[in-house]
């Protein structure tokens, strides 16, 4: 599970980055949002994995809480889609796109040093 954990890390941080520096260098707002879909999919894509594999591993509670703000945000998604307002909803998404981005590898980046050092403990 390291292993998965140092892959998974190793590649939201290299996403991130090419999104970073594509926006620096392109300027151009339509080729940004493919890298906003690259980490995102990325991410999602690994929590549902680390929701399946939780008992390999030892998940932090900041987990819980990130899977708890993306269900608030697809439940305010679904209901500002219904009444009309999904430009608005869209437009928040790419400020609290990147925040979720950051916080979600912070949590695999604690997960990864957890898992070393509960190997730790074992050496003793």
């Amino acid at each position: 599970m390291l292993l998965f954990k140092k892959i998974d890390l190793a590649g939201q941080v290299c996403l991130i980055v090419y999104g970073i520096v594509k926006a620096l260098v392109i300027r151009d707002f339509i080729s940004i949002i493919d890298a906003y879909f690259l980490v995102g999919g990325w991410q999602v894509l690994s929590f549902f994995t680390h929701v399946f594999l939780s008992k390999h591993y030892y998940p932090l509670k900041q987990r819980d809480y990130y899977g708890y703000t993306l269900l608030c945000l697809l439940i305010f998604g679904i209901i500002i889609s219904i009444i009309g307002g999904i430009f608005v909803f869209l437009v928040m998404l790419l400020f609290i796109s990147p925040i979720l981005a950051i916080w979600y590898a912070t949590i695999c980046d604690l997960e990864i040093k957890r898992l070393r050092n509960k190997a730790l403990i074992h050496l003793k």
